[in-house]
Formats: C-alpha cells, sequence, structure tokens
C-alpha cells in the first residue's frame, strides 16, 4: 500500500490557499465582464431620452441589464458553491488533486474494502511502486466521505469507470493518460505502466 503522508496543519492551509487563489483567477475575468457590460448599459441608459416611447426603451433596457445581472450572479454564486464543497475534501484528497495536475505520472487505484480482487491487486501495485518509484494513491471509495469520492470521481473523465473495483487510472499534468479495470498480475500490470511512460 502507499505511504501515507502526516499532514500538517501548515501543508493543508498552504493547499488551501492556492485553491482559493485558482478561484480568484477563475472569477476574475467574469468580474471584469460583467463592469464592462454594465459600463456600456449605464452609457445606453445616460443617452437623453425624449417623449414617452423612448422613456419606455429606458425601463426595458434597465429589466433587461437586471435579468443579465441575475443570472451573472446565479452563475457565480453556483461555481462559488461548488468551490466550497470542494473546500470539505480530506487534505488527501486535496494532496491527491494537486498532485495529479504536476509534471509527473500519477498511478490512482479505486478499489473497495471488500472486493477480493482488490486485496490480492494492492501489494502488487504497491510493490511495484516501491521498486519503480511512482507516486500511487489507493483509495477504498466504499470508506471515502462523500465529497472525497465525488472529487476523486469527477476531477478526471474516467473512461471506464464504472463503479467496477480495482480500477486503475494513470495522469499527468492534469491529464487523464489511460485506465484499466480489474485485478491484473505483476508482469501485465508491469506492462500497463511501462506501455503508457509511467516506467521505463
Amino acid at each position: 500500500m502507499a505511504e501515507k503522508k502526516n499532514y500538517s496543519k501548515k501543508n493543508v492551509k498552504k493547499t488551501l490557499n492556492n485553491v482559493k487563489k485558482e478561484v480568484k483567477k477563475e472569477v476574475k475575468p467574469i468580474t471584469k465582464e460583467i463592469e464592462k457590460k454594465t459600463q456600456e448599459v449605464v452609457k445606453e441608459v445616460k443617452k437623453p431620452i425624449y417623449g414617452k416611447k423612448d422613456n419606455n426603451k429606458k425601463w426595458v433596457l434597465i429589466g433587461a441589464l437586471a435579468v443579465v445581472l441575475l443570472l451573472v450572479c446565479v452563475v457565480t454564486i453556483k461555481d462559488v458553491q461548488k468551490d466550497n464543497t470542494n473546500n470539505n475534501v480530506s487534505s488527501n484528497m486535496t494532496e491527491w488533486v494537486t498532485e495529479t495536475k504536476e509534471d509527473k505520472y500519477v498511478v490512482t487505484v479505486i478499489g473497495l474494502t471488500y472486493c477480493q480482487h482488490c486485496k490480492n491487486y494492492n501489494p502488487v501495485i504497491s510493490k511495484l511502486a516501491k521498486d519503480y518509484d511512482f507516486k500511487l494513491y489507493w483509495f477504498d471509495i466504499d470508506a471515502m466521505s462523500e465529497e472525497d469520492s465525488n472529487t476523486l470521481t469527477t476531477t478526471y473523465e474516467l473512461q471506464q469507470y464504472t463503479g467496477a473495483s480495482p480500477y486503475t487510472v494513470i495522469t499527468k499534468n492534469g491529464e487523464f493518460v489511460a485506465d484499466y479495470v480489474g485485478e491484473m498480475p505483476e508482469s501485465e500490470t508491469k506492462t500497463f505502466l511501462q506501455d503508457n511512460g509511467v516506467i521505463d
């Protein structure tokens, strides 16, 4: 089994700060676009208005602006709520998300605590991770919180994952590389890892 790390408050705080910075980067362009559209509408509303017909145009324009701003707010709130949900993930899951986005291969196995194939496969993949020094994460999904399991199964498009286990997925630079469903003997696992660039 992969070696477990001792998580300090400092490391968790640093990871959360990095996540907050990424959220701010994502929200900033939306905020600028809202400001730009608002300024355009304000310019339009400030134009001289003559007669009752033009006055109605003004109110229609203001109403349309209100609807657009409301929609933008709803979308932004949903994004923030999604990000806040991710704040409830464990430090182990936060570390996994961070490491899978780095420029190195990460092998992740989704297992089940009661799965005999998982119990057979765990020592095989763990031995190879130790022998070839690659990063391995093993998650028993039935023992995880809902937030962690959602993060695990939605961060990447897991092409063959249907809930069957063990499920092995390889990622690098935040991208899906390859996956495999089922237990593999050591020789087959080694070939799978070689074919996908994890080991030489």
